[in-house]
């Protein structure tokens, strides 16, 4: 017997990257929904952001603004500044700061892609700088680690 098709589905397409069907293939797997109601789902329990009309607003911003640019570059040059000026000591001073600081953010976004089941595009990142087994390693010492830490569920 032949399935009666609703006649108010319709039949959509959509442009993304492959990294981006990736990523939602992945988010629709971890919900254990198909790919098309995983986005239909989302698409509409989204919240717009809406002006003082009630219209939907603009969306957030996602560049810096020119005040954020120039702060960032001051900081760069006054580091550059003093690492070729400074004593030895405090140039191991500034790349302890730094190292510390990339070690943090390289964790905040691995913990991001943990959490949003991306874990096989950080697996495809590492791997361009390790070989795919050790990505693979490095993953789950990650993974367990931020368990051990409460980070992850």
């Amino acid at each position: 017997m032949r399935r009666r098709r609703n006649p108010a589905t319709m039949v959509h397409s959509l442009s993304c990257t492959d990294v981006e069907w990736e990523r939602v293939r992945e988010r629709a797997d971890a919900a254990d929904l198909s790919i098309s109601r995983y986005l239909v789902e989302r698409a509409l329990t989204v919240e717009l952001p809406r002006d003082g009309e009630g219209k939907v607003g603009a969306p957030p911003r996602l560049v810096l603004s020119e005040d954020e640019q120039k702060q960032i570059h001051d900081r760069i040059e006054r580091i550059c500044t003093t690492m070729s000026t400074g004593s030895a000591e405090e140039d191991r001073s500034v790349l302890a700061q730094m190292g510390g600081s990339v070690s943090r953010l390289a964790g905040a976004a691995m913990l991001d892609l943990v959490r949003e089941g991306r874990t096989r595009q950080m697996i495809a990142l590492l791997a361009k700088h390790h070989s795919e087994e050790d990505a693979v390693r490095i993953v789950e010492r990650f993974v367990a680690w931020a368990r051990s830490e409460g980070l992850l569920d």
